[in-house]
């Protein structure tokens, strides 16, 4: 074995590991869950015959990390008058709680289902459907992102002596948006002078979930499809460059500014912050970016059913 090439190796590797941990470069801060989950959607019986009851059952989890609002399911797919659904096609579900880990407990899950009669087909006749269990449910997704700001003196030591400062950890709330903000590890907060200087933060959204952005029919809300509520909250002592639309984005303003995903799927945002207070060597603040938006997710199953009837129900040269 060679000890010496194996120690090289290591060496590279943990060097590797400590540039990418933030040591240097940017800290960043994301979060993607799942949010609500079907966790099942399926018939009692998947093959039945013309005039079957059929009972088509789900069970819906909130496996992500705040609370879903106003949640919806919705069936699609098939014809409600063919299939003569009684109850109709929406059912509100309320809210669903997230888990809470101080207390051991899940998220809120749920069962329910529909109750249908399956269609009248001529005798000898086999067609699947294809049911669509759609939930639509109100969701926020939340990051604390603590950043450093150090006076140009400190910063010049802090090189020359070749240390660095503890930073914070950045904490997501899961769900279906990926939220990463990225800011310098350590920001300057003045000039030589004094003067307070400006920094720029990058906040980028995906949809990683398994579902859409789009409005919720049952939602008080009123977003457009593909659209969510950005808010940020700036610690004292920070505030929006005058030059910048991001004075929109002011959680304490208001609940937000509704900005559109890029074909619903991604959106980038860069905003310039003034340092109004600077700090009198470093000091840890905290910005925290919300998201709120309607989502939903769909899961679909099958239903075989057979044909019992005879030709003279569908009239004159039928089957």
């Amino acid at each position: 074995m060679d000890l010496n090439g194996n120690s090289r190796i290591l060496a590279l590797f943990l060097g590797a590991v400590i540039i990418t941990s933030g040591c240097v470069g940017q800290q960043q801060g994301g979060g993607t869950g799942p949010g609500l989950v079907i966790q099942a959607f399926e018939p009692d019986l998947a093959a039945v015959e013309s005039l079957d009851n059929v009972r088509l059952r789900f069970r819906i989890e909130n496996s992500g990390g705040e609370e879903a609002r106003f949640v919806l399911a919705r069936l699609i797919g098939i014809n409600p008058v063919e299939w003569n659904i009684p109850t109709g096609t929406d059912i509100q579900l309320g809210n669903f709680l997230p888990a809470n880990p101080s207390f051991g407990t899940a998220g809120t899950e749920k069962t329910d289902f529909y109750e249908l009669i399956a269609p009248v087909l001529p005798e000898g006749q086999r067609i699947t459907y294809n049911p669509i269990l759609r939930v639509y449910y109100n969701y926020r997704t939340t990051v604390t992102q603590p950043i450093t700001l150090v006076t140009e003196e400190e910063l010049r030591r802090l090189s020359q002596e070749g240390e660095s400062l503890p930073t914070g950890i950045t904490t997501v709330s899961g769900g279906p948006l990926l939220v990463t903000v990225k800011t310098g590890n350590l920001i300057k907060a003045t000039t030589a002078s004094g003067i307070p200087k400006l920094f720029p933060v990058t906040i980028r959204i995906e949809n990683t979930g398994p579902g859409s952005l789009a409005r919720n029919p049952f939602s008080p809300a009123v977003l457009n499809d593909d659209s969510v509520l950005v808010s940020i909250r700036l610690p004292p002592g920070l505030v929006f460059s005058p030059n910048s639309d991001c004075q929109a984005f002011d959680q304490s303003f208001g609940f937000g500014n509704e900005r559109q995903l890029f074909r619903g799927r991604d959106l980038e945002i860069t905003c310039e912050i003034l340092i109004t207070n600077p700090p009198v060597v470093a000091e840890s603040r905290v910005i925290i970016v919300s998201l709120d938006y309607d989502y939903f997710v769909d899961s679909t199953t099958q239903i075989t059913v057979k044909g019992t009837e005879t030709g003279e129900i569908f009239g004159s040269g039928g089957f």
